[in-house]
């Protein structure tokens, strides 16, 4: 039985993932953040979304993740610029107060004149004018100065969270890349459930239910892969860390998609700081998606992936899946606590062989979010 899922995976190509080792000879848009994949799909001519039949009235849908740039990893703190932001607020106090200033002298020498002439002191229109002008200019220069001393405390903060995140980081997510992808791939809407598994030799389950996540042994995935693909024009694979990295942000830089407290990650996880940390896994889909779509990329199952290496700092282009002996969970899981859900925490190894008791085992909470590759040529 073993030889034949292995010469199965042979034949249907998808064994551990690999990126392209060069961008496609017609180069797809990159995503800038802005557009929303909606409107990105619409402008490449690409499907918003697909969804797969796995027969029985059970489907599996799959949102468009479009090509962009990221920082993949948890990044050095970068210091404030205090010598800038000096001469900066220095420069809106001067504009306040050589406006202020030249305003008051034009009104002391019309009082001044005013009261040797003994009468009311008059403007003309001209230094009425000018006077509107300087006036403009301290106020210009004063707001200068306030938003100048705004965006200081907010950067100073923003460092502050910085360096605690990089001091509080796993040494693994250091040092961090910029990391592009230059093609665009579908994702699964939500961990893979128990209903789109059944059938299958995965069955390591905390509690049983449809809309439940399914849990997976290492090669009962790849035999679950290999039905996938039978069932679709198009190929299904595990996704690279820099995949799954990149989905989960979503375009976001903090710590997890929806922010950085820990009152943000539940608004979008089951942890266990959760309601439900004496129950297990959750179905699928209650909380908040992210910006792609995509649910219960934090918390409820840990997601398998194919670990990338990426050495010293420079950046990546579609960075290839090693070929090892094991795969990397991603996204933390309802028994973990906050600081493994993080966008860019690794988590641990998963084991490779297969395990002949894996269907007794009821700790497990290792899923899979499958990957779809587009096959369409770019425009």
């Amino acid at each position: 039985m073993r030889r034949l899922v292995l010469s199965l995976l042979i034949l249907s190509g998808i064994g551990f993932a690999r990126a392209a080792d060069s961008a496609p000879a017609h180069a797809w848009p990159l995503w800038d953040g802005k557009e929303s994949v909606a409107e990105y799909a619409k402008r490449t001519g690409l499907e918003p979304s697909r969804t797969l039949d796995l027969g029985n009235g059970v489907t599996m849908e799959f949102m468009l993740i479009p090509p962009g740039k990221f920082t993949m990893g948890t990044p050095k703190p970068v210091p404030v610029d205090e010598d800038q932001f000096a001469c900066q607020i220095a420069y809106g106090q001067l504009e306040l107060a050589a406006g202020a200033g030249l305003v008051l002298n034009i009104l002391v020498f019309a009082l001044v004149r005013g009261i040797r002439a003994r009468r009311w002191p008059q403007l003309s229109l001209v230094r009425l004018l000018l006077m509107s002008a300087l006036g403009g200019i301290a106020i210009y220069g004063g707001v200068h100065w306030w938003k100048t001393a705004q965006e200081l405390d907010t950067q100073r903060t923003q460092f502050r969270i910085d360096t605690e995140r990089y001091q509080y980081a796993a040494a693994n997510e250091k040092p961090a890349h910029q990391v592009t992808l230059t093609k665009p791939y579908y994702m699964s809407k939500f961990e893979v459930t128990q209903a789109q598994t059944k059938g299958s030799e995965g069955e390591g389950l905390l509690i049983v239910g449809d809309n439940l996540p399914a849990t997976f042994g290492f090669f009962d995935l790849r035999s679950y892969l290999v039905s996938l693909n039978l069932k679709s024009k198009h190929k299904l694979r595990i996704p690279t860390e820099a995949e799954w990295e990149y989905a989960c942000r979503a375009g976001t830089k903090s710590i997890y998609y929806s922010g950085e407290t820990e009152q943000d990650l539940e608004q979008v996880a089951w942890t266990a700081m959760s309601d439900n940390k004496s129950v297990g896994p959750q179905p699928v889909g209650k909380k908040a998606p992210n910006a792609f779509g995509l649910y219960d990329m934090h918390g409820n199952m840990s997601e398998l992936c194919v670990p990338i290496f990426l050495p010293g700092t420079a950046p990546a282009v579609d960075p290839k899946g090693l070929d090892v002996d094991y795969l990397i969970l991603r996204g933390g899981d309802c028994l973990s606590g906050p600081s493994t859900c993080r966008s860019a925490f690794r988590g641990p190894k998963s084991r490779q062989e297969p395990n002949p008791n894996w269907k007794t085992l009821i700790n497990s909470t290792e899923g899979l979010r499958p990957l779809m590759e587009v096959e369409e040529s770019a425009p």
